[in-house]
């Protein structure tokens, strides 16, 4: 046998030990998709909070589209805390408070450059919620619902501020 095929063959074998090894040492379990699940909760909740930040400090209304896109945002963030609270049994932190624009105000291009960061943003982290296993009794559900409307919104934002030559 030649080195080649022999140093071939170790390296199979050594794969296939290892692979054994590690679907015997760590099996799929329930308690760890849904502490996976868990953990993608708060992970979407955390940039929800950071998307209504930056919403809050942009300079324009867009035709009341950015306040009602945030209103939603919000909703979706309220019902992820509730889908925490609904696996945990307690509410889950929140991050600083709704109102907060002391960051200060983005200049005209800055705030439409913005509503479109934010909205691929919502877009990301409603896909993100879908692929999650668990519902979180319903609550699950309700955000992607709020952050569709969120994504409308803005949308709708993104036109009226291009309609207007913003």
């Amino acid at each position: 046998m030649s080195s080649l095929s022999l140093l071939l063959r170790r390296s199979v074998m050594a794969v296939t030990a290892l692979t054994l090894g590690l679907s015997v040492t760590l099996p799929a379990s329930a308690e760890s998709f849904q502490r996976a699940s868990n953990q993608n909760l708060w992970h979407v909740r955390h940039h929800l909070e950071f998307d209504i930040d930056q919403l809050q400090r942009d300079q324009r209304d867009y035709g009341g589209y950015r306040v009602r896109a945030i209103a939603n945002v919000q909703a979706a963030r309220e019902q992820l805390l509730q889908a925490e609270e609904f696996e945990h049994g307690r509410r889950m932190g929140g991050f600083g408070g709704d109102d907060d624009t002391s960051g200060g105000m983005r200049d005209q291009w800055q705030s439409d450059r913005n509503l479109w960061m934010v909205r691929r943003d919502i877009e990301r982290q409603s896909l993100q919620l879908e692929r999650d296993a668990s519902d979180y009794g319903g609550h699950k559900a309700a955000a992607i619902a709020a952050l569709q409307r969120a994504r409308r919104d803005l949308t709708v934002a993104e036109r009226y501020a291009h309609r207007r030559g913003y």
